[in-house]
Order: C-alpha cells, then structure tokens, then sequence
C-alpha cells in the first residue's frame, strides 16, 4: 500500500503518515513509497492510540489507550500541587 493510500484510508496528510512512519523507524522517503503489511498496522496502531488525563484526590493519572486492540499501554500517576 502506498503512503497516500494509506492516508487517505485513515483521514489523514500523507505528511502525518510520514511522521509516525519516522517515528516508528520505518523508512519512507515520500508518500509515494510503498509500506508493507506489518508497517500498515504498527502505523495504524499508532493512530489507534489515545491518551487520557483525569484527576484522582491529589495525583494526576496519565493512560496511554490502544483502542486497536484494547489494551492499557501506560499508566502514570504523578502528584499535583495547585495553589488556587
């Protein structure tokens, strides 16, 4: 599949594509390169992932969530000191 295929399947630039594809260590060089199988999904899986922010008491909890195949990536619990 090439880069701007790809993009367009997901809704995205083909430049963003060419970053995550930077980002995971793939090498393309334009959004005519072609991407095989297994980088179609690690890029996929990357767009699949959302971070989320809540409060909990007085910590801050960060999750990181692969909606690809539902799983928790990471989880970040950090103390919070507001002056109101």
């Amino acid at each position: 599949m090439k880069v701007f295929e790809l993009a367009k399947k997901l809704n995205k630039k083909s430049k963003e594509i060419l970053d995550a594809a930077e980002y995971l260590k793939i090498q393309v060089k334009s959004h005519l390169s072609t991407l095989n199988e297994d980088e179609v999904k690690q890029i996929i899986k990357y767009f699949r992932k959302r971070r989320f922010f809540f409060f909990f008491k007085k910590y801050l909890i960060t999750v990181t969530f692969n909606f690809f195949d539902n799983n928790i990536i990471f989880y970040y619990l950090s103390p919070v000191s507001c002056i109101w």
